[in-house]
């Protein structure tokens, strides 16, 4: 962009021979321009095409390079915007994303429980944008779709038979509290399960005054009396 190019243009001492811009010039710039605070030393840059999309995760458990199980959840809220966690999953099938997740697993010979993140453009094209090597905050949900990651994790372990790759089937969740932050009135805490601990009192409490100050209780309790109906002992609604 003409902003962008007049913020490197502006870092005169950064120029390399010819005037074209060196990397460290165009690092200074890009800080100048979004407000932040100057780089410091001299440590590698990535600069990435930006793809406009959904957020999406494929979360799995492998063991020496072999996927045993896997869920893709489309993010449709998060919280906080625009970049948070999770508030709202919708559980699908993508045979593309499951099949990168296949050969990475494989190229890097993984073993445990990891996910992949990536954005979805309005095609349904998927964009691979990071690998996080460890247990994600949906990693319990697993039974509820059907593809118990950490289930057929125990089972390679001990050397027991694990079957071919499970992928969780297609549904929709609500993750307590993180949903009901964005949005108190929410109906997706109305028309989609919810994940909330009901079957486990001490935790329910625990995260209840964790996550929520003394008016957000408040309205939680009331807010959880009309839903009375729709939570179900297992722990997710």
């Amino acid at each position: 962009s003409q902003e962008l190019d007049a913020a490197c243009a502006a870092v005169g001492h950064d120029s390399g021979p010819g005037g074209r811009r060196s990397v460290s010039g165009i690092r200074t710039g890009l800080h100048r321009l979004m407000g932040l605070p100057e780089p410091i030393g001299s440590g590698p840059t990535s600069v990435q095409r930006f793809v406009a999309g959904t957020p999406v995760m494929h979360t799995f458990s492998a063991w020496e390079g072999r996927v045993l199980a896997g869920l893709t959840g489309v993010k449709e809220q998060v919280h906080p915007a625009p970049f948070g966690p999770s508030s709202v999953l919708h559980v699908v099938r993508h045979a593309e994303i499951e099949s990168a997740a296949v050969r990475l697993a494989r190229h890097f010979g993984l073993s445990g429980i990891a996910s992949f993140d990536f954005v979805m453009d309005a095609e349904g094209a998927p964009y691979l944008l990071e690998c996080n090597p460890r247990p994600t905050p949906i990693s319990h949900l697993g039974l509820s779709f059907g593809a118990d990651r950490v289930g057929s994790l125990r089972c390679a372990v001990e050397g027991e038979s694990t079957g071919g790759t499970v992928y969780g089937k297609e549904g929709w969740v609500s993750l307590f509290p993180q949903e009901f932050l964005r949005d108190p009135d929410s109906a997706f805490l109305d028309r989609v399960p919810l994940d909330i601990p009901v079957a486990d009192d001490p935790l329910l409490k625990h995260l209840l005054h964790r996550a929520l100050d003394a008016d957000q209780r408040q309205r939680w309790q009331k807010r959880a009396r009309t839903m009375r109906s729709a939570l179900s002992p297992n722990g997710t609604a």
